[in-house]
């Protein structure tokens, strides 16, 4: 009889698991950097236009 786990087993022996892991970390690093972009107040170009004096 052949169970979901027995073809849970044989799919992940097939997997490659470094692959996948470098997968997902690309992608969770680049949703990181778009919500960085998001929420960092990022200063304008006109903070350093003033005269003093």
């Amino acid at each position: 009889m052949i169970t979901r786990l027995h073809l849970y087993g044989k799919w992940i022996k097939k997997c490659d698991h470094a692959k996948m892991y470098e997968k997902i970390s690309d992608e969770n690093l680049a949703l990181m950097r778009e919500r960085l972009m998001e929420t960092v107040i990022w200063p304008t170009d006109d903070t350093n236009t003033e005269k003093i004096g």
